[in-house]
């Protein structure tokens, strides 16, 4: 029973919240009903022994005599009895929690002098009788002031300019109480009423611009200090209206209600007030983009001020409108923001927008550069790390073979008359010629030809190389085919080719078979992979074929070489043996 009346009652309180009274006043009438029935199945009063003793014997109330004894000092005082009898059932006053609506017909309470003298513009207009109903502490009252001059106004004749201006007036004063009053039904007449004079009553009784101005930035102050109600709806309502009040037609063409919206308010307004505020700029500018008064400097003003607020709900509002903006504008939206650099970007909120702005714009962030430089120095210094091993390999290769060349050119000197001076000389001259300066390829001989200049030799200009086209490796182009076939990092996507023994590429390849348009290979002669031609057999045929000005014309190292002079280059047989394609591997 007890559940059930508390639910009940939490019911009646939740329609009192939603000012839904006669909801309310039901369901007290049904908490009452419930409870006298209650009573009555369990026959409260003999529950209670209302009506007296119920024992069957009268039982003694005076205390019991007890024998006198002795006063012993030690003993604790005996607590008083009390006397054992049945307590007649307290009955409250039922108090009505809704009383009945005030009769419409009868006079509100009289005003104080105070609201007199603050309400004399009205009280000439709409009289005395109607304003004190505007001003009555019942809500039923002040709803009807403002049907009541709804009405009034809607039958007014069409009449001289002054007196259109004097209603005007006095109702946008009794509207801006309407719109501040707390019950919901008060500020909805409000609302109405402000609809009918600036759609109807402005348009009939050809009120001017001056006037319309004054009466839509009179009501816009308390619709901005409604829009940040804690009621939801109220909140709700008045951001609606302000919105709807952009689009009525004679307030449309003043352009009023856009430049009140992005005025700046004042740092110290409330988070709620403030953000309401933002939201309603934010929502005008989706319905009408930057026209009818909005404009980007206006609109930016009011964000980069909303920006500094202290609250973080307001700034995000702010920060949303300004990437919705960049979005739509581009780069005059970064006008009216600080520089971009490395001490503004410390700021985490100029920061998070001018990323915004990169990303918008397809570049990457300052984040996103620093990790790719990062990863950039990392790939770098893992190819120098590599490179230099692949050198050392190679100077130890270049050291072997000119040892080896060096004994055969001692036994042949040997085998030679002493008297040959001229033979001689010119053996002592090989033998100083050393390997470091030499390319092992094509025999150059150059004094920049360091370990440096190698490589730079090797990576660009040596007409026997080539940079695979696939993993970016230098390979010989004389094993250009089978690294390709067999060490290249896309190796799976080619097969050779039976008649031509190039390398040709899977998707390709079924249709090169078929069509039998390549050069075919013959036995006992090199075939060149770039210009797909026979060449003879043998390491000279491919250095003619490779470096001289007859030679391979798909080759854009060979004019590189024919064109240095001869004095430069020194072919030496045995420093110029192809090496195997994985004798040089280099990464771009």
């Amino acid at each position: 029973v007890g559940e059930k009346l508390g639910r009940m009652d939490v019911e009646k309180r939740q329609a009192v919240e939603n000012e839904d009274y006669d909801q309310a006043r039901l369901k007290k009438q049904q908490i009452d009903e419930y409870r006298l029935q209650i009573y009555k199945d369990l026959n409260l009063n003999d529950l209670l022994e209302l009506p007296g003793n119920r024992h069957p014997r009268p039982i003694n109330l005076e205390p019991i005599p007890r024998p006198i004894s002795p006063p012993v000092k030690d003993l604790p005082r005996t607590p008083p009895r009390y006397e054992e009898r049945t307590l007649p059932l307290r009955t409250f006053p039922v108090i009505d929690e809704f009383p009945p609506e005030a009769d419409l017909n009868q006079e509100a309470e009289t005003m104080s002098e105070g609201d007199l003298r603050e309400a004399s513009t009205a009280i000439d207009v709409f009289g005395l009788a109607l304003v004190s109903k505007a001003y009555s502490k019942t809500w039923s009252y002040r709803e009807d002031a403002l049907t009541s001059v709804y009405r009034q106004m809607q039958e007014m004749p069409s009449a001289n300019k002054e007196e259109s201006k004097s209603v005007l007036r006095a109702a946008i004063f009794l509207v801006k109480r309407g719109i501040d009053d707390k019950v919901y039904a008060v500020f909805k007449a409000a609302l109405a009423l402000l609809r009918m004079i600036l759609t109807d009553f402005v348009a009939r009784h050809k009120v001017g611009k001056a006037d319309i101005s004054s009466a839509v930035e009179t009501s816009l102050s308390n619709l901005f200090h409604k829009a940040g109600d804690t009621a939801v709806r109220n909140r709700e309502d008045a951001k609606s209206f302000a919105l709807e009040m952009a689009t009525f037609p004679e307030v449309k063409q003043t352009q009023t209600v856009p430049h009140e919206f992005v005025k700046p308010f004042k740092m110290t307004l409330a988070p709620r007030h403030a953000q309401s505020r933002c939201e309603l700029v934010e929502a005008l500018y989706q319905k009408f983009g930057l026209k009818n008064g909005l404009t980007l400097d206006n609109v930016m003003t009011f964000n980069i001020q909303a920006l500094q607020h202290n609250a973080g709900e307001v700034r995000d509002v702010a920060e949303r409108l300004i990437k919705q903006m960049y979005r739509d504008h581009g780069a005059p939206v970064k006008d009216y923001l600080p520089p971009d650099d490395e001490k503004t970007r410390k700021n985490t909120l100029w920061r998070q927008l001018f990323e915004y702005f990169d990303e918008v714009d397809g570049k990457p962030s300052k984040t996103e550069l620093k990790k790719l430089k990062a990863g950039e120095e990392l790939k770098k210094q893992a190819e120098i790390e590599d490179l230099q091993k692949q050198l050392q390999q190679l100077r130890e290769i270049n050291a072997g073979k000119h040892a080896r060349g060096k004994d055969g050119r001692q036994k042949k000197a040997d085998m030679k008359p002493k008297s040959k001076a001229k033979n001689a000389k010119d053996d002592d001259d090989l033998s100083v010629f050393t390997v470091d300066n030499t390319c092992i390829f094509c025999g150059e001989k150059n004094e920049s030809f360091t370990e440096e200049g190698l490589d730079l030799h090797y990576w660009k200009n040596c007409p026997m190389l080539k940079r695979c086209a696939n993993c970016k490796q230098v390979v010989e182009i004389a094993t250009y085919t089978d690294h390709i076939l067999t060490e290249c990092e896309t190796k799976s996507n080619f097969s050779k080719c039976p008649r031509c023994t190039e390398a040709i590429a899977r998707s390709e390849f079924d249709q090169h078979v078929a069509d039998k348009a390549c050069s075919a290979a013959k036995p006992g002669l090199n075939h060149c992979p770039l210009c797909h031609e026979n060449i003879p057999s043998g390491e000279d045929g491919w250095k003619e074929h490779l470096m001289s000005k007859t030679g391979c014309k798909q080759n854009p190292r060979r004019l590189l070489a024919v064109n240095k002079p001869a004095a430069g280059t020194l072919a030496i047989s045995h420093l110029t043996t192809p090496m195997s394609s994985g004798g040089l591997y280099r990464k771009q």
